[in-house]
């Protein structure tokens, strides 16, 4: 009679945790609204927790340790302990923590990744296991490819919600993608070249197979970076095959034409003439422009990190302004001349590359453990791998590890990798010591727990406490899963145009499950759309009951508000949230609203100096009050902050038109031009004001002259087509309102204005009354 062995929970520690690294790319959170990366995020980091879990039962029930005897394997320590520092005392504890538990910025996620390192060290110490973790990354890519291969030619997939768009994709974003197949490119030349497959045709064919859909993948993103990364890792290798491998058969020819060969000619020819200015790169750009597939990444350059670093390490030199929070080191400190591009509204949550924000983010601790992970990682590597030692297969092996390890930390020091890429790199830091123990060029420190009954003792009680810190932390991670969920499901009913009574439970549900700003946030615009509604209602209502309302929802909106600043007393949307709820308040002429609103919105610019928009909420703030010579100035504030805010140009110029100053305003406006000639936002103030005028040939001039400057200016080029239209050219307007349609693709008005220009008929014949000269705001957003 045979009895079945069943696992140990070591044996089933190692499975999951080899799961998770090969499914790594593959696994995503299927719920609408939720980006791939932050699914991805909150599914690994549970499942890092698991693995936790099963090892330190594995260790309870086995009374024995087996550890890479290297202080390599303390790498990740220091970092640890000075974010841990850092966000005891950032000002905003609980973000800087753990945030809303995906930011990648924070204390917990970096103790998930020390978590990953530290596991993959001791349980991936065969080199059996090390091979199938890199076959498996090697399939798991292929089935990426396939998937993005599918949805880019068939796609978007409207049954998969969240894949709305082709450049969605398993990984992240588009660029990540590429950092994803480059770091295949580099396992699978290096298992090709170092450990080729000997007696197995799938496993050969596996190689060559994800080797050839890495570089064709590569091609259609042409990302230059990971070609630049790849062309001198590439080379690397070339070298050592031809000096270190071929030195010992001198007899015979060196063999050039070979597989890293390939890879490296590749490499060069995209960097070379497969960028967007040479032909091949021209070809590519067409051919994806043909398929539909269209994506810019946007993130800080090596020269703003450095920029806001230097403001940083003078302000908080020490300890930073707390992990998770490189956000509001940016709003301080950014590049004035980022003000003026495109993306001067976008709050970066982190810097030119990973490791980089943790120097801005933990200041000085920050900085030094950053340069202890990497010498202490750098140091237990190099000098073991090197050295000599018969298991040639082995030690070829870890050489693979290593360069594909590499790779994954030159792009964590030049870029920002998604979740996937970093616990897979960190992973496979681990694995460099786990192989190096298995051939037998590192030593082992083994500890018997239960062979000295005062450290069993202590042993037992440490694993105990662990394992229940690590359940704790478990359960904490499914209700972070499940509040997103409910709180995901709400913003879809508010996309659907549901009441704030019916999105208002999900909302709540979000809060009850997991505390997060974000949440509160929410709620606190719930409350103030039932505030508005509860005003504006003309029912039969009772003055005392409609009182009683107005003071609950006031209250509930205003505890929302608080809650959002206690979490993160550092985030200046959150202070944005409740100087909205004392703005709410000035009309109705309650006591102190208007000083309160004003005190907050000055807590809102000590957070988000260099803003414009921060100086139009005030702009409209005093206009509440009638109080134009106060609004014209925090309006001139802002225009100084960013001379081509169309917003705060378009409400001066109202202001000048309502004031009866029209002509002196278009006077001040043609002075202004002279002395800045390249200025696209004056002109665009001179065009509009000329158009107000009724002189709408010099409008057209003036109009046209801002779009030249300022590519995609959507409003001005909506003037533009007004005034085309005034002088009877129905063709020039329907061109440039065609254009400002491609930029505002959902914009009612436009399309209503376009139908009647085709038809012959004036822009405003039919659909909405309130022409745009009459508003407030500019009629459509500028990209």
């Amino acid at each position: 009679m045979f009895i079945k062995q069943w696992p140990t929970f070591e044996i089933i520690a190692l499975w999951v945790l080899t799961a998770l690294i090969i499914l790594a790319p593959l696994l995503f959170l299927p719920i609408l609204g939720l980006t791939i990366d932050v699914g991805k995020t909150l599914i690994l980091s549970f499942g890092i927790i698991a693995v936790l879990i099963l090892w330190l039962i594995s260790l309870l029930q086995e009374s024995h340790l087996t550890l890479p005897k290297t202080i390599g394997l303390l790498a990740p320590v220091p970092l640890l302990v000075g974010l841990l520092i850092s966000a005891l005392f950032s000002g905003a504890i609980r973000f800087s923590l753990y945030g809303s538990g995906y930011e990648h910025g924070t204390v917990w996620f970096w103790l998930v990744l020390s978590l990953v390192f530290g596991l993959s060290a001791i349980i991936f110490q065969s080199k059996e296991r090390v091979i199938r973790v890199c076959l498996g990354l090697l399939a798991a890519s292929i089935l990426v490819f396939l998937f993005q291969a599918l949805l880019i030619i068939f796609g978007p997939f409207n049954w998969l919600a969240i894949f709305s768009t082709k450049t969605v994709n398993l990984i992240g974003k588009w660029n990540e993608l590429a950092v994803f197949f480059g770091l295949i490119a580099t396992m699978a030349v290096s298992i090709w070249e170092l450990v080729p497959p000997k007696g197995s045709k799938v496993i050969s064919y596996l190689v060559r197979v994800s080797l050839i859909t890495s570089l064709i993948a590569l091609a259609f993103i042409n990302f230059y970076r990971v070609w630049l990364v790849l062309a001198v890792l590439s080379l690397i290798l070339f070298i050592y095959l031809i000096v270190m491998r071929e030195r010992s058969n001198s007899g015979e020819h060196r063999r050039i034409i070979r597989p890293v060969f390939i890879v490296l000619v590749v490499a060069i020819i995209f960097l070379t003439i497969g960028q967007t200015s040479n032909v091949v790169g021209r070809g590519l750009n067409l051919m994806t422009i043909k398929l539909g597939v269209n994506s810019i990444e946007v993130w800080p350059t090596e020269s703003a990190t450095w920029a806001v670093f230097k403001q940083a390490i003078i302000k908080d030199p020490l300890l930073g302004v707390g992990p998770g929070q490189f956000t509001n080191s940016w709003l301080v400190f950014k590049p004035s001349g980022v003000n003026n591009s495109p993306f001067w509204a976008v709050d970066f949550d982190a810097a030119s590359g990973y490791l980089p924000t943790f120097l801005i983010t933990a200041g000085g601790v920050g900085l030094l453990g950053v340069l202890a992970f990497l010498l202490l990682f750098g140091f237990g590597i190099i000098r073991n791998i090197f050295t000599v030692t018969t298991d040639k297969s082995g030690h070829s092996l870890a050489l693979v590890i290593l360069l594909v390890t590499v790779y994954g930390w030159i792009f964590s020091l030049f870029y920002v990798p998604s979740a996937a890429l970093l616990i897979i790199t960190m992973a496979l830091s681990g694995m460099s010591f786990g192989v190096l123990v298995a051939i037998k060029r590192l030593p082992i420190y083994e500890l018997f727990l239960a062979h000295n009954p005062r450290i069993n003792f202590i042993s037992i009680l440490v694993i105990i406490f662990s394992l229940i810190l690590s359940i704790g932390a478990g359960y904490l991670l499914i209700q972070k899963m499940v509040s997103i969920y409910w709180f995901q499901q709400g913003l879809s009913l508010v996309q659907n145009g549901k009441s704030v009574d019916e999105v208002e439970p999900y909302f709540l549900a979000a809060a009850n499950w997991s505390d997060s700003e974000i949440y509160e946030r929410a709620l606190a615009d719930v409350g103030l759309a039932k505030i508005s509604l509860l005003l504006s209602s003309n029912n039969e209502t009772s003055p005392e009951t409609v009182r009683a309302q107005f003071e609950g929802l006031l209250s509930t909106t205003l505890i929302a508000t608080k809650r959002a600043i206690d979490h993160n007393p550092n985030n200046y949307l959150n202070w944005i949230a409740l100087a909205r709820v004392y703005e709410s308040l000035v009309p109705l002429k309650i006591p102190g609203a208007y000083e309160q609103a004003v005190a907050t919105y000055a807590e809102v610019a000590k957070r988000n100096p260099t803003s414009p928009a921060i100086d139009l909420l005030l702009a409209r703030l005093e206009l509440a009050l009638n109080d134009r010579k106060a609004a014209r100035e925090h309006l001139l504030t802002a225009v100084a902050k960013k001379a081509n805010y169309t917003d705060a140009l378009f409400l001066l110029a109202q202001l000048d038109v309502e004031s009866g100053n029209l002509k002196e305003a278009i006077i001040r406006a043609e002075n202004a031009v002279l002395l800045s000639p390249n200025d696209g936002g004056i002109f665009f103030q001179l065009g509009f004001l000329r158009y107000r005028a009724g002189d709408y040939v010099e409008a057209r001039q003036a109009l046209t002259r801002a779009t030249d400057l300022i590519s995609n200016y959507a409003n001005a080029q909506y003037f533009l087509g007004l005034a085309e239209s005034a002088l009877g050219n129905r063709q020039a307007a329907i061109n440039q309102f065609e254009a400002v349609a491609a930029l505002n693709p959902g914009n009612a008005e436009v399309k209503s204005i376009l139908a009647n220009l085709r038809a012959g008929r004036a822009p405003f014949a039919t659909g909405t009354k309130d022409t745009p000269e009459k508003r407030s705001t500019p009629p459509v957003k500028d990209n």
